[in-house]
């Protein structure tokens, strides 16, 4: 009959088993990993190339040209445009 100390030594046994076959399998991950992240082509040697071979990073960013950009920028002139008005009462109150 084994008491409780001897069960808990063997149950922390167990576990120090199992974390050493989980350390290969993420070292396994980790080299794996790697190599299949050289594999992915996300563009970015394209995009790199073209700013070296351009030396602008407007050749190959496309956000300030797109229509929701200018869209947004739009509404932001227009509010700051706008004279600023006076919070009167509870700002909790107020519309903005």
């Amino acid at each position: 009959m084994s008491t409780l100390a001897d069960s808990f030594l063997e149950d922390l046994d167990d576990l120090e088993d199992d974390d050493d076959e989980g350390d290969n399998e993420v070292e396994e991950n980790v080299t794996g990993g790697a190599n299949e992240e050289d594999d992915v082509d996300d563009g970015f040697e394209e995009v790199v190339a073209a700013i070296k071979e351009g030396g602008d990073l407007a050749s190959v960013a496309s956000l300030r040209s797109s229509a929701s950009f200018v869209t947004q920028m739009a509404q932001i002139e227009a509010s700051l445009a706008m004279p600023i008005q006076p919070i009167t009462g509870n700002v909790e109150d107020n519309e903005e």
